[in-house]
């Protein structure tokens, strides 16, 4: 078990700010090359992802057909192994992070990427702030256009109420000028 307040080292952060920009500053969180970082950070805690179509699962007996090996051993061989392997009594707390260093080298590091959402892990696509503009536009030319209507209602009462008023002629005289009314003065023209 690696202790999560531990420090990461140097190169698990460079790692990490690799992945943010294949992807525009950000880490998705379901994709292949987190899970490989979350794997060289906390290694028995993270299995490792490997690129799809990489690894074929098989049973021990399939296992054992194809490579001629045994797929368990005994009790007693186990010990025999353990016996027989150069005492190591593990990574110390100093070399911790040279330990990190040599997992994530390039060696060990694929770099290929999967997302498992591949619509949802990246980026939105330039195109919607070119539509949503669009659609702005469309909607100032459709407050403009009934705006102008309402207006334009309005004036046509108000000239119908000014022409049943006194001095009508004159008025209707003045608006066939502007070319606002027939001639005979019966018609509006807007």
């Amino acid at each position: 078990h690696v202790p999560g307040s531990r420090t990461l080292s140097a190169m698990l952060v460079a790692k990490l700010h690799e992945i943010a920009e294949q992807h525009e500053g950000h880490v998705p969180l379901h994709g292949r090359l987190f899970a490989q970082w979350m794997h060289f950070a906390y290694p028995r805690d993270c299995p490792y992802p490997h690129v799809s179509g990489t690894t074929k699962l098989m049973t021990d007996h399939e296992w054992s057909e194809e490579t001629g090996m045994k797929a368990s051993y005994t009790r007693d061989e186990m010990k025999r192994f353990i016996e027989s392997s150069p005492n190591s009594s593990g990574p110390t707390a100093s070399d911790g992070e040279d330990e990190d260093d040599s997992m994530c080298s390039a060696t060990m590091w694929v770099h290929e990427e999967e997302l498992v959402d591949a619509v949802n892990g990246q980026a939105p696509p330039k195109i919607w702030p070119r539509i949503q503009s669009g659609l702005r536009v469309c909607a100032c030319l459709a407050v403009l256009l009934v705006s102008c209507s309402v207006i334009r209602s309005f004036g046509l009462q108000a000239v119908e109420m000014l022409a049943g008023a006194a001095g009508a002629d004159m008025l209707h005289a003045k608006m066939a000028k502007l070319g606002l009314v027939d001639a005979k003065g019966s018609k509006l023209l807007l």
